[in-house]
This record gives structure tokens, sequence and C-alpha cells, in this order.
């Protein structure tokens, strides 16, 4: 019995290792203004403001979608933005 416990619990926090890697690979800091997130999806270009560019490389990195940054706001903002950009 404790060696079954012992397996699933060993093979839970293996499993789990890429993952927290992966978080690790994207910490960066708080600083920096606004810079405006631009995504393609098929056709459509998506544009969200982000606190920072952190913030961008976070989303980044966590997604693996190919984000493009230009410094400052964006002038509009697409409709996903509230729940994408994390504000």
């Amino acid at each position: 019995m404790r060696s079954t416990t012992f397996i699933v619990i060993l093979v839970l926090a293996l499993s789990l290792y890429p993952y927290t890697a992966e978080a690790q690979n994207c910490a960066c800091s708080e600083r920096g203004g606004p810079v405006c997130g631009i995504l393609r999806r098929g056709r459509r270009e998506i544009r969200c403001t982000f606190r920072n560019l952190c913030r961008l490389v976070r989303r980044r990195c966590a997604t693996q979608e190919p984000w493009r940054s230009t410094p400052g706001s964006c002038a509009r903002e697409s409709v996903e933005c509230g729940r994408i950009s994390g504000r």
C-alpha cells in the first residue's frame, strides 16, 4: 500500500514538472510603461494594452502566441482585452 501511494505521488509530481519549469521561464519584472500588444488570429487582428512589456511577455510565454508590441497604449482595443491583458 505504501509503495503504491509513493508511486502515485511521484508520478503526479513529475507530471507537474514541465509546467513549473515553463512558469519559471515566464518570470520578469514589473517595470516600464504600457505597450500595445498585437496578435493575429487568422484574418483577425487583436490589439490589447498591457500594463508593461513584462505582462505581454508573460502572456506570450504562457500561451505560446506570437504577440508583437509597440510602445504606448493601443488607440483602439479589441473586445477580448479585459480577460487577455489581465488589467
